[in-house]
């Protein structure tokens, strides 16, 4: 007989779906089949599998097979979020304002990415022990490419990976960015196309005719400030697929300035010898979403380097 305690960062979750995380080798018949034989207790009673757990409740498991839960690995570096780079912060939710060249997960250990700075900052202020929450570790919600700066959306327990999750599926959580591009000033309005994301070369394939695998997506120009080179735009990201942003605008010959994969390579060599500038141009600066009862806008400052470039006399 296994028993353990359900960690508050935890519940919410479905008893079979819980389990089935916590011992990994079972399967989910299995599991049911366990739950109506009572081999799976909560609190000494039997429940079905789509009981939600509470914090505080006491699993017990009888295995006629001994078998231990899947260990996680709690290994995740030293690197921590830094404080004065964290936007917003509450109980569930925190909102980090990544810098260009930061990864949002790296496969190094030692890598400073912020899905273990979040980890560890939250095992530092005592929010989160991978011992007690074998089935939930904190991350980031979105996802930007690591030579994209700004807004990254961090969950601290299960209820509210859930929550925000499910409205970023719904497109509840609006995402707005900033970028400096060259080439063709974009019409203000949502531009429509196709996206296929070729996982050989990294790269995302646009066209205006869907061709197999490729998704429909949808990305909304929403202000739009040009001189003879260069065009400040603000932008919406309707769907969100993998560098649909500096794929799209290249598609509308308008890339982002700095970007090694779509950009103009002329214009970046300009820049960075101009201007010292080493990655793209693009800002996540915005998020608006429900939070209770009132609608939260989260809104960082465009870094100067945009300006610069822009107002340059030519």
């Amino acid at each position: 007989m296994q028993k353990f305690t359900i960690h508050e960062s935890e519940c919410g979750q479905r008893i079979d779906r819980y389990i089935s995380k916590y011992f990994r080798h079972l399967s989910f018949g299995k599991i049911q089949k366990m739950l109506r034989e009572k081999d799976i207790k909560v609190n000494g009673r039997k429940v079905s599998g789509d009981y939600r757990l509470e914090a505080g409740d006491e699993i017990s498991v009888f295995l006629y097979e001994k078998a231990e839960p899947v260990a996680k690995d709690a290994t995740t570096g030293t690197f921590m979020l830094k404080a004065k780079q964290i936007v917003y912060e509450d109980e569930d939710i925190l909102i980090y304002n990544k810098a260009a060249n930061q990864l949002a997960q790296s496969a190094q250990r030692d890598g400073e990415d912020i899905t273990a700075g979040l980890v560890n900052y939250l095992r530092h202020k005592g929010e989160y022990d991978p011992e007690k929450q074998k089935t939930f570790s904190p991350a980031f919600i979105n996802r930007l490419d690591a030579n994209t700066q700004g807004l990254m959306f961090g969950v601290k327990n299960y209820l509210s990976a859930r929550t925000y999750s499910a409205l970023a599926g719904e497109g509840k959580i609006k995402k707005y960015y900033t970028a400096l591009l060259c080439g063709v000033a974009p019409e203000k309005k949502t531009h429509k196309a196709y996206h296929l994301k070729d996982t050989k070369t990294k790269t995302a394939w646009i066209g205006s005719h869907p061709r197999p695998g490729a998704k429909a997506i949808s990305t909304t120009v929403m202000d739009v400030a040009s001189n003879r080179d260069f065009h400040l735009c603000k932008i919406l990201l309707d769907t969100g697929k993998f560098h649909q942003i500096r794929a799209h605008m290249a598609y509308l010959n308008a890339p982002v300035v700095g970007d090694g994969k779509y950009g103009n390579a002329a214009i970046n060599e300009i820049v960075r010898r101009r201007h010292n500038v080493a990655h793209q141009l693009l800002i996540a600066d915005e998020l608006v979403f429900a939070l209770g009862d009132e609608i939260k806008r989260i809104k960082i400052e465009v870094p100067e380097k945009f300006m610069e470039v822009f107002t340059e006399r030519q």
